[in-house]
């Protein structure tokens, strides 16, 4: 689900760091998918991909690929004007991957400690 060989590379074996690093994606992306949600409801699309890339940039930096594509996909839909109606499904899908990555970085805290 995740790959912190990344974040390992950047912490260079710092543990604490590291920790620090999931427990920041774990307060924020929770909060960020919902205001996600939300700006979309309200069809706030700079909103949507203003998010959709800050999201995008956390996946990136914890090795959650597969969120780091889907934000990738909501932010290029709004930029590009393309597939607006893929939206809706993209963030839905989103939600149970990132629900999945919560998971996975709570157990990987755990490790750390």
């Amino acid at each position: 689900m995740i790959d912190l060989t990344l974040l390992r590379t950047l912490s260079k074996g710092n543990h604490a760091f590291i920790k620090e690093i999931l427990e920041v994606y774990l307060t924020t992306a929770p909060a960020d998918l919902q205001l996600l949600e939300k700006m979309y409801a309200e069809k706030n699309l700079d909103q949507v991909r203003y998010l959709a890339h800050k999201m995008k940039s956390s996946a990136h930096t914890i090795g959650f690929t597969r969120g780091y594509t889907l934000f990738q996909s909501i932010e290029a839909c709004i930029m590009n004007q393309e597939n607006l109606d893929h939206i809706g499904p993209l963030i839905e899908k989103a939600k149970n991957l990132c629900q999945e990555s919560f998971d996975t970085v709570n157990r990987e805290i755990a490790k750390v400690l």
